[in-house]
């Protein structure tokens, strides 16, 4: 099943089984779900459902996996709040008949770095990545703006080793690989295409039943550019507080998926994205409701 990874970290899908829908709340600070089904076989389809709560204290962002099987339900799988398990239950006619848990430490493993110590480098050197002009609040004809520092303070080469059982269902593996995915802000929908192609084409089309009855490893290695963010209010003089980030860029040649880049967290492929930062910042310096970004630069 080396496959598994490989189709999991390609960008490109083409796959035509999947029934979107999305959710989002009306609110910028309320949980945001985005929902997708993905059908395996006739027998076999998956319900992926993931909330991003937008919140720095948040461990990661949720997630559940429903299983049907000739369109009953017969499991469940969420991810625990401190994002260390799955949280599994297993239904038999609409009756709860197991519940468990998988430590997601025992399948997914975090090689620290091989290589020799020069390879390795900590390092500190925050500059100026830009500005956020923010709205006027109501009754005001005047912008706040926030200088934005980014510091790349450190850089290591990685890796990753992602574990199945044969004895797993479809959605615990499909858990198992979102738990390790999820942060990279992929929508469900990609989400389900990705996990059509790689189980559909490594069962040729035949998959049946609850387990996916063949175990698996395989390993990815990656360099990882470390950041921490935080911004600057001019006319007073002060800091938000720090948010950081990872940047990961794929050093694995086979899969097809060597150079990909993927962002978790805060980084500079991400400081602007949704203007979850700029937030978090002005609730950082006003402790009052964000009046909305009106440019970044």
């Amino acid at each position: 099943m080396k496959r598994v990874l490989s189709l999991i970290l390609c960008f490109s899908t083409s796959f035509s089984l999947i029934v979107p829908s999305h959710a989002a709340a009306s609110m910028s600070d309320q949980p945001r779900t985005d929902t997708a089904t993905v059908y395996l076989s006739d027998e076999v389809s998956l319900n992926i459902s993931i909330t991003d709560q937008d919140h720095p204290d948040s461990p990661s962002t949720s997630f559940e996996i429903s299983q049907f099987d000739n369109g009953r339900l017969v499991r469940k799988v969420m991810l625990s709040d401190d994002g260390k398990y799955l949280l599994g239950t297993e239904y038999s006619d609409g009756t709860v008949v197991r519940q468990y848990s998988i430590n997601l430490t025992e399948r997914i493993d975090f090689h620290p770095s091989a290589t020799p110590a020069t390879m390795t480098s900590a390092r500190s050197a925050e500059y100026v990545i830009g500005y956020i002009t923010f709205n006027p609040l109501v009754g005001e004809t005047t912008s706040e703006r926030l200088r934005v520092y980014c510091d790349p303070y450190y850089y290591d080469e990685e890796s990753y080793t992602i574990n199945g059982k044969a004895a797993d269902a479809f959605s615990d593996i499909v858990g198992i690989l979102l738990s390790f995915f999820v942060s990279y802000s992929w929508p469900a929908e990609k989400i389900a295409d990705i996990v059509a192609q790689t189980i559909v084409s490594f069962f040729g089309g035949k998959v049946t039943g609850s387990a996916i009855g063949v175990a698996f490893t395989e390993t990815v290695a990656v360099a990882a550019y470390y950041y921490n963010f935080r911004s600057y209010k001019l006319s007073a003089g002060i800091y938000s507080n720090t948010y950081s980030g990872i940047s990961r860029r794929v050093l694995t040649r086979k899969g097809g998926y060597c150079g990909n880049w993927y962002h978790e967290g805060t980084t500079p492929s991400t400081w602007k994205d949704g203007n979850v930062f700029a937030t978090w910042c002005w609730n950082d310096m006003y402790g009052e409701y964000c009046p909305g970004v009106k440019s970044y630069s």
